[in-house]
């Protein structure tokens, strides 16, 4: 098979480095990505270990990402805006207790009312026979995937975060109240 380069970045590469790449990204499989780019079965494992050690794949992968990034609408930025909502995700923006009864705030009536980011951090409502549960997204989780994207666990950096507040001080609030 004749390779036709392509100029990423400033670097000449196989144009089956874009295919490998896709393939590399999907499932992150060395030697299954390089089958789907084209390559033999028999110089496949030591083909894709070759290429991704190379310092011009680096680019590739970037290429391929900005691709996909597009592709979906989505960019790295949303990404973080997104984790943010779900680290800083505050029942009580939204909820409140009146007489025993827990309420939706400032008069909405229904949760397809609530502004877009709450409606994001919330990950399901479940309605049992006599009661409702709100399930939040995993703030902890969420913290850590930011902390991750920022890179701030690769450089050991020590981050110190804080939830805002916790169910813990959201039940001492509604003990308070009663």
């Amino acid at each position: 098979m004749a390779s036709s380069f392509i100029d990423i970045d400033g670097n000449l590469v196989p144009e089956r480095w874009i295919l490998f790449a896709r393939e590399y990204l999907t499932n992150y499989r060395l030697g299954e990505a390089a089958l789907k780019a084209g390559y033999t079965k028999k110089t496949a494992s030591n083909t894709a270990s070759r290429i991704v050690k190379d310092p011009k794949f680096k680019a590739v992968k970037a290429y391929v990402l900005r691709e996909i990034e597009e592709s979906m609408g989505l960019s790295k930025l949303t990404i973080l805006d997104r984790l943010k909502e779900m680290a800083q995700a505050n029942i009580t923006d939204f909820l409140e207790i009146r007489k025993g009864k827990i309420m939706l705030k400032n008069n909405i009536e229904s949760t397809d009312d609530l502004p877009d980011g709450i409606k994001r951090s919330i990950k399901a409502i479940k309605k049992n026979r006599s009661d409702i549960e709100i399930v939040m997204h995993d703030q902890m989780k969420a913290l850590e995937m930011l902390t991750k994207l920022l890179g701030y666990q690769n450089n050991d950096q020590r981050v110190e975060l804080q939830i805002q507040r916790s169910f813990k001080d959201f039940y001492t609030d509604i003990e308070k109240k009663k």
